[in-house]
């Protein structure tokens, strides 16, 4: 049903008295007209409320009412009746009439279609600012909700004389800075919370905030468990008096500064590991670092010695009169090892597994790889979180990579020894005897020419030759000095005049550095040329070419590749970081490529050597190296990986 309209009708003037048709039946269901006598009357009246419309004529009396309705700043709808002679419509609507209408249209119908338009448009006005109004208490009640429920410290600040008073504060706030709102609402916030010796950084947060209204910064800030470390953000807007308010929120950053600082730590202390050249300063320095980034009681290691652990370093505040020794199936660590897992111990009384040799509260266990097990301990109960135990793993990783380092060096050391002493014994027990059979071969060709002495001449040449490569391989096959950007044209041409190439021809058809030790690069390259153009001399075959890598079950025989000279190419590869080396003579069999690298693998006479010392220089570079086929039909050797460009 419709809601009535209340109509309220000062009857002090004829023009209204005289459109006998507007009474009560006029507006049919919808008008409830009520009559007051005056002006005086009619204000009391809307002063009671009830009223939904106000109809007076346009005499003094009747615009002085609409005059003091309009200054109490009531919105309800009001419209002024004039006769022919007074009427002036602008004036009424200047007055803060509603609407205006003439008595001399005879129609009191049209003022009833007015009344109900303008209290209709009033209510639709009212019922929108009524919505709003309520939309914005909800804001303002969400806002305030969120205010006090929000985990981190909030205060709202007001700017007077260009220092941040307190207008409200959050739990949060009194809860980290131990001011409630009796104490903080209308106090400076830089006194309750920053330290005396950061007030000049308070006070460049607040010549600066004016201007930028909005700020995010990190500070320290005193609370009732101490300094901690903040993100403090703060927005400010300017409000209907020219005052700046907003404010400021504080996020606990402290943990997170803390583990960074933990973390720049840990990368101090693990750079020192480089300089550990044996186990014991390893285990040592652990130790060391483990107290010193984890700030507790004691550390120790425990290493793995058959199907033991031994404990080998300790801390310097644990004192036992023997270091431990357990199965490797007891106690903590022997389950932290076994597992391969780490485990926080918040009660080492507790512990089913614990056997404890000296009063302790709680500990962490960390395995390190196959190497043993690092523990960290303190007296007090549940001392170790998550965080700690993160950094912990860490240290350990670091630990396990450098005694794996320390156990390559030593095995490595081992290994040059072993090799230093074979060269040793090939490069002097070997070659005096030698030496001494070609003096004496030198001193019987003095006498008398046997065609014997030519063959033995060629054997202990070919003997004196494979010495050569085992020393090389030996000595230098796998390592490299220091690397330089040199161009690989520049060194091809020089391996080129080191290896006696006959009729060969050399294409080179790329001019890139590369990155590579000069003088291994060249050993790359001296051998495959050498091996290229032995496998296509022209016969009789030479020594050189017995001792070369077969690439024919043919190679050497008579007719094969007879009159031929091989050329020999060097490029860059398409689509991939390296250069090929390849040739156009009788090729490598595809059964026998897989082979040709292996050391001792020769399809002739010959040492096995060459192709295995370029294998071992390639790979010392990191780099890789295939044989395949040429498009001429011979042997090809493409060389990836290469650091192609770098000057």
């Amino acid at each position: 049903m419709t809601e009535p309209i209340r109509v309220l009708c000062v009857d002090d003037c004829r023009a209204v008295a005289d459109v006998a048709a507007f009474d009560a039946d006029a507006g049919g269901e919808r008008l409830a007209v009520e009559r007051v006598d005056s002006s005086a009357d009619a204000f009391d009246r809307l002063t009671d409320g009830g009223v939904d419309c106000v109809v007076a004529g346009d005499t003094s009396a009747g615009l002085g009412l609409l005059g003091s309705v309009r200054e109490r700043e009531l919105t309800i709808p009001f419209i002024v009746l004039s006769t022919g002679a007074s009427a002036d419509a602008a004036a009424a609507v200047e007055a803060g009439a509603t609407d205006w209408f003439s008595t001399d249209s005879g129609r009191p119908e049209l003022l009833t279609a007015r009344i109900i338009d303008a209290v209709d448009a009033a209510r639709a006005r009212s019922a929108t600012t009524e919505r709003a109004v309520w939309e914005i208490e909800r804001e303002r009640e969400w806002l305030r909700s969120l205010f006090d429920a929000l985990p981190s410290p909030v205060v709202h600040v007001r700017l007077v004389d260009g220092e941040p008073v307190v207008q409200r504060i959050n739990p949060a706030f009194e809860e980290t800075f131990g001011y409630g709102p009796d104490a903080a609402l209308g106090s400076n916030l830089d006194e309750l919370t920053v330290p005396a010796d950061r007030r000049s950084e308070a006070e460049a947060i607040n010549e600066q905030i004016p201007e930028a209204r909005t700020l995010q910064r990190e500070v320290r800030r005193e609370t009732v468990d101490g300094r901690r470390s903040f993100l403090l953000s703060i927005g400010l807007s300017e409000e209907e008096d020219d005052a700046l308010e907003g404010y400021a929120v504080y996020a606990d950053i402290t943990e997170q500064k803390q583990r960074e600082t933990a973390i720049t730590l840990l990368n101090e202390l693990v750079s020192e590991f480089a300089s550990c050249d044996c186990r014991e300063e390893v285990y040592r320095q652990s130790v060391d670092a483990a107290q010193s980034l984890l700030e507790f009681d004691r550390a120790a290691i425990a290493v793995r010695e058959g199907d033991q652990l031994r404990v080998t370093e300790m801390s310097d505040g644990m004192e036992l009169d023997e270091p431990p020794t357990m199965a490797l199936d007891e106690g903590v660590a022997g389950k932290t090892y076994r597992a391969g897992e780490s485990f926080i111990v918040d009660d080492i009384e507790a512990e089913d597994d614990a056997s404890p040799q000296t009063e302790m509260g709680s500990a962490m266990s960390v395995p390190i790889g196959d190497h043993g097990v690092l523990q960290v301990i303190d007296e007090a109960v549940g001392a170790f979180g998550e965080d700690d135990l993160e950094l912990a793993e860490l240290l350990v990783l670091h630990t396990e990579h450098s005694l794996d380092r320390v156990d390559r060096e030593r095995e490595l050391a081992r290994q040059n020894e072993r090799l230093e002493e074979f060269a040793s014994f090939v490069s002097h027990d070997l070659r005096n005897p030698l030496n001494v059979a070609n003096l004496r071969l030198d001193l019987v060709r003095a006498e008398s020419e046997n065609d014997h002495l030519d063959a033995l001449a060629h054997a202990l040449a070919r003997m004196e030759e494979r010495m050569d490569d085992l020393l090389a391989r030996a000595r230098e096959g796998e390592r490299t000095g220091e690397l330089e950007s040199i161009e690989l044209a520049t060194i091809v041409k020089r391996s080129w005049s080191t290896v006696e190439t006959g009729d060969a021809a050399l294409e080179c058809s790329t001019d890139c550095p590369v990155r590579a030790d000069p003088g291994r690069l060249a050993a790359v390259l001296e051998n495959l040329f050498r091996n290229a153009v032995e496998h296509g001399s022209t016969s009789p075959p030479s020594q050189a070419q017995e001792d070369a890598v077969e690439h024919s079950p043919t190679s050497g025989l008579p007719g094969a590749d007879d009159g031929d000279s091989v050329t020999v190419r060097v490029g860059s590869l398409e689509g991939e970081n390296g250069f090929y080396v390849e040739d156009d003579g009788p090729g490598i069999p595809a059964a026998e490529r897989d082979r040709v690298f292996e050391s001792g693998f020769s399809t002739a006479d010959g040492t096995g050597l060459g192709l295995a010392i370029v294998h071992d220089i390639v790979d010392a570079h990191g780099w890789e190296i295939r044989v395949t086929g040429s498009d001429a039909g011979g042997a090809r050797f493409e060389i990836t990986g290469v650091d192609i460009g770098a000057h």
